[in-house]
């Protein structure tokens, strides 16, 4: 598979260099990687929560 890009960054909106498509593709992914990484953590925050309250009750 080619990369989009060689760059380590995502792309800069600001930059004129910088094309459309790699632009929307690049803000679509990182969008993309900050959601699961957001409910990932809300997963494990709830199950924490669950297994806490579930162990006192005993």
């Amino acid at each position: 598979m080619k990369p989009l890009t060689a760059k380590d960054e995502w792309p800069d909106a600001g930059d004129a260099d910088t094309g459309w498509t790699e632009l929307l593709v690049g803000a679509g992914l990182e969008a993309a990687v900050f959601a699961v990484a957001k409910a990932s953590a809300t997963r494990l925050q709830a199950a924490g929560i669950r297994h806490a309250v579930e162990s006192d009750s005993d």
